[in-house]
């Protein structure tokens, strides 16, 4: 389904909606990516793709060459707006990506009313947060929910002398937008945004009792300073505490705009129905209860290029080099990235009148990869950025109905794992759990152990397929009377 009726019902909802003088801290994302790819397969040292597999006979296949090609940010959100609107270049030349609500340093942690589930089926947490806002009802979390706080010389478990919880477990933290200002009729003031989270996938390693910090390394230096508002509820930390460092953590980041992607809608090539989704259910209708602006959102079908680049030997066997199978789809990308996130950072205020400090910096991701790129395997070398700013809040919304506009209490939690939630139930002395809760429904990044990958079908006691529901680990049906499906959680 496309999005043209939705996009038009979302900006009716936002034309006339105020714009309050507030700021918030928005992170640019940008891609800097060479990939490096095969060109060609010949028997000729002047013709590519000359020949065939086996002729003529002691001369074929010999000569081989490599080309490169740049892979960008502007080749994202093409890849983005062709699955979201049917169109590559329905984004303008002004768009970005930007990490919002983000927390990329390693010392923070969530208080208990983000960190718990609210809604056992969506995965929404028990309370919505907004960054620094204090204009609307669902917006009284102290500080947003999360909180920066120092080491406690435990990995899971609270101090025993102070009873804080050790960081480390959620970052990068945070939503990721497209915001695009320059497409019209949208504007500075109100820009188009959308939630893009659903189309990336981020891991952080963790390493447990390694005497110090045990999801990242640090150089950076705190301190208290007098006049503190007091502490944050629950979490005894003053908001006096400010600093700055550089933090450096090992993260895995992927981009998948296919069906292979489970968050996407899978087209059925049999049937031609669509299949259940972990995101995308739900009504277009605003006005609907289980309104969601991205149902029917469906992923770059790979049954229908022919080449998937998952299923090898797919394609029928042709003697010429230049088979003429399959169908151009130069939109269609498939990558992950590994390498080491470097954020140098600041402890400040986002507004005047803010009572708790918040990390404002930048973030160097150095990575190499792989990806399938427009039909074509190939290895990934260079970087990716997110470059913080304090800047007044754009008045991007969602077109809910029952939203106030603010784009801060949109998220999906891709990084959640239901198996450990609620997060008390795996505690040894119940009911007070991992003091330091991890992978939670609000969490943008899965963080995981020593030698360990993230396997849905380990995590969630089943092995899903592109489109396949869930079934839940625990039995709700004390709960709900039944026993229900479950599904990679959709926030709001």
């Amino acid at each position: 389904m496309k999005r043209t009726v939705i996009t038009a019902i979302a900006l009716a909802a936002c034309i006339g909606s105020p714009l309050f003088a507030q700021n918030s801290k928005e992170g640019v994302i940008t891609f800097a990516l060479t990939g490096n790819y095969q060109a060609s397969v010949s028997d000729s040292s002047t013709a590519n793709n000359h020949g065939g597999w086996n002729t003529p006979a002691g001369t074929a296949a010999t000569v081989y060459k490599t080309s490169t090609s740049k892979l960008a940010t502007a080749n994202i959100l093409q890849a983005i707006g062709k699955v979201l609107y049917g169109n590559a270049g329905y984004y303008s030349t002004k768009a970005q990506l930007v990490l919002v609500q983000g927390e990329l340093s390693g010392f923070f942690n969530l208080t208990p009313e983000l960190a718990d589930v609210g809604d056992f089926v969506t995965g929404e947490p028990a309370t919505r947060q907004s960054e620094n806002w204090t204009s609307f009802a669902d917006t009284t979390l102290p500080g947003g929910g999360t909180f920066a706080t120092l080491a406690t010389g435990r990995h899971f478990l609270a101090n025993p002398t102070s009873f804080r919880w050790p960081p480390g477990h959620h970052q990068p933290w945070g939503q990721i937008y497209v915001k695009d200002p320059g497409k019209a009729p949208w504007s500075i003031s109100n820009p188009l945004c959308d939630n893009v989270t659903f189309f990336f996938s981020i891991t952080v390693e963790e390493c447990y009792d390694c005497y110090y910090l045990n999801s990242f390394i640090s150089d950076s230096k705190f301190k208290y300073v007098q006049g503190s508002a007091g502490p944050v509820p629950c979490c005894d930390i003053l908001t006096s505490l400010q600093g700055s460092g550089k933090d450096q953590y090992y993260m895995t980041l992927s981009f998948d705009n296919t069906d292979n992607n489970p968050y996407l809608l899978r087209l059925d090539r049999v049937t031609g129905l669509l299949n259940d989704a972990w995101i995308g259910l739900g009504s277009p209708d605003p006005t609907a209860v289980n309104y969601n602006p991205y149902a029917g959102v469906v992923g770059i079908n790979t049954d229908l290029v022919v080449a998937d680049g998952i299923k090898a030997d797919m394609l029928p066997y042709s003697e010429p080099i230049i088979s003429g199978f399959g169908v151009t789809s130069p939109y269609q990308m498939r990558f992950t990235l590994n390498g080491i996130v470097t954020y140098a950072w600041t402890l400040r205020l986002i507004n005047k009148t803010d009572t708790v400090y918040d990390f404002v910096g930048s973030a160097n991701y150095a990575a190499n990869g792989y990806g399938f790129v427009a039909l074509r395997c190939g290895l990934l070398t260079g970087a990716a950025s997110i470059v913080e700013k304090v800047v007044v809040a754009s008045n991007c919304c969602q077109g809910g109905m029952w939203e106030d506009g603010l784009w801060y209490d949109w998220w999906y939690g891709t990084g959640w794992n239901q198996a450990q939630s609620p997060w008390y139930n795996f505690s040894l002395t119940a009911p007070n759990g991992f003091d330091s809760p991890i992978n939670t429904a609000a969490d943008l990044s899965f963080h995981f152990g020593y030698n360990e990958e993230y396997e849905p079908g380990e995590q969630w006691g089943t092995n899903p397929t592109s489109g396949d529901p869930l079934n839940t680990p625990l039995d709700f049906s004390v709960i709900y009377g039944t026993h229900l499906w479950n599904f990679v959680p959709v926030g709001r």
